[in-house]
């Protein structure tokens, strides 16, 4: 330590003190010394590099003069223990008014007789501090995008327990709304409930294998946190070590999936659920069906399949609205579903199509006695806006069975679901309301009705179909008054063939509609060809409806767009619908006749008696004209019940101002009976067959008694 005389700002001569002072000057922290009244006796020419004051300037002032007024105190403080305590942060006044950040240590030596002063080294912090601040900065930066991640971050430190954890992470394990600090950090078990841990593909989470030091690439964990909700999260672990490779401990990183995986597992439940009733759609149907087939094969069991299809529910539907046929549809699933047994299936097809799984089964007994059940359930009414439905189901059953000696397997899902369909249909055919088991017999018939159907698609492509007429004569005068339009196909190999062998199948596979569009436009165009031939009134061209192409929203389009292709006048054209259709029709269907018939076009109730007579049904429709069935005609004159039924329907469709034509007359004893009965009209084979249209045209023209 230099001694206070040889500290002055010249130096003294000798060799040491030209040394020091060099070494002084060349400092670029200041040296000071203090006297004890805190006055200023020596200070190297660093304080003029560093404050801007040279040292003559500062010499014999206070050395308080130079600290910042905050600062003070703690100058104070330190100068109580100079020596005792490390260096002190003070603020010094730069010649030029700022304030220098230093750090300030000293060190006493009053009693040494060279210095005779308190000895101080003044450093200037500004670098240091700018560092540190920008270090500070950068990791306040990392630290807010370290808790403003969406993905969760937590460090643990080698004892296995937390040392950080971010805002997210917080979130996933409910502690977001908690002050988590080191004192409630933990383990990463101790986040969970018990048995909350459940990684999806190892024993070990990747935070577990991390911890020992093993690097293990992200997976998925499903977890139950003590403070919060289940949840799905992708996982990864690393291990941290230091500089020299010493295992610090581990970080995870965490990203929330369970919104992704709860959105899956919507669509997975809708891509296999119905989405009105909740129940098993076709494709999950299936699936549980060749699981319990593989299943019934290996214990040698049997399995049940009941295909169900509401009767007359297209009445309900359309009479009530679509909103009451789909609660009704919703309630049917609830009494479907408790009729059947524990580990059967219920499952909808679409529209009012109904599946049963029944499995395992000893035999058809048990399905029958699902059946039955199902039946009971069904047998109550449902109240639907305050109003009560009645609804049956027509039930098909269907059961597994070895292969047969030809090798086809009838144990295929799709088949067995096929074969109980069939034996639905055949329930209907039947009378509806009944349950009906698939047999050899309703194999033969279905492998029919799709040869049918084959051969049909292909008449329909093929332009086979020929359009036939019946004409309707006048029971008085014998003049032709009318035709019936009937459709017929040409079958290369085997002819002519009759409406008796292929319109149910029409109606069932839906060719119908094609084949009543085909019928209507040529019926009109023969019927407009025939226009001069007849010297009475105006021929009438009938045309059957069928129930599909009644309940078709553009019904009335279609019967107008033909009329308007063909130019054949609205009075010319009758349309003939069967009994049972004029109850089953919409109120759409019903609008459509009424708008027709103000067209000008006639509607009439064909096979009339034969179904639900009801004459509600009669004054729903603007029908102009009944047709007696010819299953009533056939008795005449004989059977006196044929007679009375014809008299009645005679006299009800006169009393309502209806015109009654009689079907099927084929003797002159039926034509002379209906003729005292005051029948209007008549058909058959008394006067022709179902005949070409040049034909008619031949007869229009010659009379009556050379026909």
């Amino acid at each position: 330590m230099v001694s206070a005389r040889s500290c002055g700002s010249t130096p003294d001569g000798t060799a040491s003190s030209q040394r020091l002072e060099a070494l002084l000057r060349q400092s670029t922290d200041i040296v000071a010394v203090l006297d004890p009244d805190l006055r200023i006796i020596y200070v190297n020419q660093a304080v003029d590099r560093m404050l801007g004051r040279p040292p003559e300037t500062i010499l014999g002032r206070h050395a308080f003069e130079l600290i910042h007024p905050d600062d003070v105190v703690s100058a104070i403080d330190a100068l109580a223990q100079v020596g005792d305590r490390p260096a002190v942060a003070l603020r010094l006044a730069h010649a030029d008014g700022r304030w220098i950040p230093t750090e300030v240590a000293g060190d006493t030596s009053l009693s040494d007789p060279d210095v005779g002063g308190i000895v101080i080294n003044i450093r200037d912090v500004t670098d240091r501090l700018r560092v540190e601040e920008t270090l500070h900065s950068e990791r306040r930066f990392l630290r807010t995008i370290l808790h403003e991640m969406e993905d969760g971050v937590a460090a643990y430190g080698p004892d296995g327990r937390l040392r950080m954890i971010n805002r997210a992470a917080r979130e996933f394990f409910g502690m977001a709304d908690r002050d988590v600090g080191p004192a409630d950090w933990a383990t990463e078990y101790e986040l969970y409930e018990a048995d909350g841990v459940t990684p999806l593909a190892d024993a070990d989470t990747p935070v577990q294998r991390a911890l020992r030091g093993e690097p293990v690439p992200a997976r998925e964990m499903v977890v139950v946190p003590r403070h919060g909700p289940r949840r799905v999260l992708w996982t990864s672990g690393r291990p941290i070590f230091d500089a020299d490779g010493v295992f610090v401990g581990a970080v995870s990183a965490m990203h929330d999936v369970t919104t992704n995986r709860e959105a899956e597992a919507r669509l997975q439940h809708q891509a296999l659920h119905d989405p009105l009733t909740g129940l098993p759609n076709r494709v999950l149907l299936l699936d549980r069906l060749c699981q319990a087939m593989s299943r019934a094969a290996m214990e040698s069991g049997q399995v049940a399949l009941l295909f169900l299809d509401l009767d007359r529910f297209k009445i309900v539907n359309d009479g009530l609205g679509h909103r009451v046929g789909d609660r009704l549809l919703q309630d049917v699933a609830v009494r479907l579903t408790s009729a059947v047994r524990d580990g059967d299936t219920v499952g909808r097809l679409g529209g009012d199509e109904f599946v049963v799984l029944c499995a395992p089964v000893a035999g058809v007994a048990d399905a029958v006695a699902v059946a039955e059940r199902i039946e009971a359930e069904l047998a109550a009414p449902f109240r639907l806006d305050h109003r009560d439905v009645r609804v049956s189901a027509s039930i098909g059953i269907a059961m597994t069975t070895p292969r047969r000696a030809d090798g086809v397997d009838l144990a295929a899902p799709e088949a067995l679901l096929r074969d109980a369909d069939a034996a639905m249909y055949r329930a209907k055919d039947l009378g509806r309301a009944r349950l009906e088991v698939f047999d050899e017999a309703t194999r033969r018939s279905v492998l029919h009705r799709l040869e049918v159907e084959q051969r049909l698609a292909r008449a329909i492509e093929q332009g086979w179909l020929r359009a036939l007429y019946q004409p309707v004569l006048d029971v008085k005068t014998g003049q032709i008054v009318g035709v019936e339009a009937l459709i017929r196909y040409i079958d290369p190999q085997r002819g002519l063939v009759v409406p008796e062998e292929f319109l149910a199948v029409a109606e069932d596979s839906g060719l119908i509609t094609r084949l009543d569009s085909w019928i209507l436009n040529q019926a009109c165009r023969d019927a407009r060809r025939w226009d001069g031939q007849n010297t009475g009134r105006p021929l009438q061209v009938g045309v059957n409806v069928s129930a599909r192409q009644l309940s078709r929203a553009d019904f009335y389009d279609v019967v107008a767009a033909a009329l308007k292709a063909t130019g054949l006048e609205p009075g010319r054209l009758a349309l003939e619908i069967t009994e049972s259709e004029l109850v089953e029709a919409t109120p759409t269907a019903i609008s459509a006749t009424h708008r027709l018939r103000a067209l000008g076009v006639h509607v009439g109730a064909d096979d009339f008696g034969t179904g639900y007579s009801s004459l509600i049904h009669i004054k729903r429709f603007p029908v102009s004209f009944l047709k007696v069935d010819r299953s009533f005609v056939d008795g005449l004159p004989f059977d006196q019940d044929d007679a009375a039924i014809v008299e009645a329907v005679i006299s009800l469709g006169h009393a309502l101002g209806l015109t009654v034509v009689a079907e099927g007359v084929e003797t002159e004893a039926q034509l002379t009976q209906l003729r005292a009965l005051g029948c209007d009209s008549y058909q058959g084979f008394l006067y022709s067959r179902p005949t070409e249209a040049d034909k008619i045209e031949e007869m229009l023209v010659r009379p009556r008694a050379s026909a």
